[in-house]
């Protein structure tokens, strides 16, 4: 029986040669190319050592030496950029199919560059194998990959561990074996007594166990004509906003309107991908319950250039509308004529002067606040307790320091949380919130500000909320009289509805004049 699973084997590739293509891509792993370990929980048995970046949650008891940066709790960042590379991976057509369990070490030497689809366990034995050509090997196991004890990958032709995946369920590396390449697993991977890996153990979900071994990250060069573009991704839900980030679609256009990059299921937001030297936009489609705000650094996201060489960042920020409470009661209909029907910022101290005072719109944000109530339905008369939030992002290319927010009319403001790598710095993937509470016993709009440093330059942003307080009965809504503008504020079908009052007010007037003058 294994005489004839042998030859299948062997007729199927065969077969596979003569049609592929040899299509595949190496992906971008983002912020998770720097990790020689990056899982949940990290068990390292005795000594070894990590030439490269480690993150985990979980620490092992007895580390290795790891010469790089320890990264704890795991950076969600690298998480999502492992998951997009994994995404990618998965997403590339088959050259090689087999629908049974292989043993890579049985097929014809060298392998060339290609897709390796195994819809089956896979394995390599003690005979190895050799990856031989320039170019992408991609290995999209369905189930577990084991290797043998003493088995060994070698690379020929200029084959190089940079371009080399393995993306099982499961992997088991035998001892003192030689492996090249990254393998993203997060069902769990377990490297035996001595291993020398050339490449990446990324497994952010679960964990990752190794014995004695070395692990070296392969030194990767960006390929010439191309650059790097990030996209981050942030969604700020105060006031009752439910939406997640993968519930907004983005795209990524050439200068000439063509695709690069489009859709959730491809362009994940918050991770990194190559593109050629040309000049690209990003966009989102609308989601009429969020603003959204673009921002690149120097600039905003629309008709950028990518040059060789550069790393360029596009933050995406969509930010919950809440809706406008309304007062109610016997005056509410009369006193929502006077409410200010202002566009955003609108800074006046009052929210029934009928005055808009309009902050200018900055078109570079280095950082950005939302500010909400959680009462955001009005108060009846006399007021109450009511708790601000505050959620701080940084929109540009470089972490923000020295991050501080006030409110004109509330504090202490007081920190929540949101600095996922404890460094004291903004970074562009992070929200950082703020609360404060405060008695308030009229309608009252307070102004927070957020102020930080970015390369030397002070940087800031304000918003605004309002809480409304309903009148008491003996209270009289202040209307200003003429000739001050007093109508503005009100919106048009107000006006009109008032006009049409008036009219039939007059005419019933003049009736009243004919009939007495009879």
């Amino acid at each position: 029986m294994k005489f004839f699973t042998r030859i299948f084997i062997v007729v199927f590739v065969v077969l596979g040669f003569a049609r592929s293509t040899f299509a595949a891509t190496t992906p971008s792993l983002g912020t998770a190319a720097t990790y020689g370990i990056l899982a949940s929980t990290y068990t390292n048995i005795v000594a070894g050592t990590v030439n490269g970046d480690v993150g985990y949650t979980t620490p092992p008891v007895a580390p290795p030496t790891i010469n790089g940066t320890t990264v704890t709790p795991k950076p969600p960042q690298a998480g999502i950029d492992q998951d997009a590379a994994l995404a990618n991976l998965n997403s590339q057509p088959c050259d090689f199919s087999f629908a049974v369990a292989t043993d890579f070490s049985l097929l014809p030497q060298p392998l060339t560059p290609g897709v390796y689809c195994v819809t089956a366990a896979a394995s390599i034995g003690a005979g190895g194998i050799t990856l031989n050509g320039a170019g992408t090997y991609v290995f999209r196991i369905t189930g577990t990959l084991n290797t043998v004890a003493n088995s060994i990958i070698t690379l020929a032709g200029g084959a190089d561990a940079c371009d080399i995946f393995w993306t099982p369920t499961v992997t088991t590396l035998g001892a003192d074996s030689i492996f090249k390449g990254t393998v993203i697993d997060n069902a769990g991977i377990t490297v035996g007594n001595n291993v020398t890996w050339e490449g990446r153990a990324l497994n952010f979900a679960t964990t990752i166990t190794t014995n004695n071994d070395t692990i070296t990250v392969p030194t990767c060069s960006v390929p010439s004509g191309t650059g790097t573009l990030h996209v981050i991704k942030n969604v700020i839900n105060l006031g009752g906003g439910t939406a997640v980030a993968s519930d907004f679609i983005i795209s990524v256009h050439t200068s000439t309107g063509v695709f690069a990059w489009s859709g959730l299921w491809l362009w994940t937001p918050g991770t990194s991908y190559l593109l050629s030297s040309g000049v690209y936009t990003v966009t989102e489609i609308s989601n009429t319950s969020y603003t959204t705000t673009f921002s690149l650094l120097l600039g905003n996201c629309l008709n950028f250039a990518i040059s060789s060489g550069d790393d360029k960042t596009c933050t995406v920020l969509n930010t919950y509308i809440v809706p406008t409470p309304t007062p109610s009661g016997w005056w509410g209909w009369w006193s929502s004529l006077l409410i200010d029907s202002c566009p955003n910022w609108d800074y006046s101290t009052s929210y029934y002067d009928w005055i808009c005072w309009l902050l200018p719109v900055a078109t570079t944000q280095s950082i950005h606040i939302v500010k909400i109530a959680n009462r955001l339905t009005p108060f009846p008369y006399g007021g109450g307790d009511v708790i601000y939030t505050y959620a701080v992002t940084n929109p540009s290319n470089t972490a923000i320091s020295d991050v501080v927010v006030t409110d004109d009319k509330c504090s202490p403001v007081t920190s929540v949380g949101g600095d996922v790598n404890s460094d004291n710095l903004l970074d562009v993937d992070e929200v950082w919130t703020y609360t404060c509470s405060d008695a308030i016993s009229v309608t009252t709009r307070n102004i927070a500000t957020v102020v930080g440093e970015e390369n030397g330059v002070t940087v800031f942003d304000t918003d605004f909320a309002n809480v409304v307080v309903e009148l008491s009965v003996s209270d009289t809504p202040f209307v200003p009289k003429l000739p001050k503008t007093w109508l503005m504020g009100i919106s048009t079908w107000k006006l009109a509805l008032l006009g049409g009052i008036f009219l039939i007010f007059s005419f019933s007037f003049v009736v009243a004049l004919r009939k007495r003058d009879i």
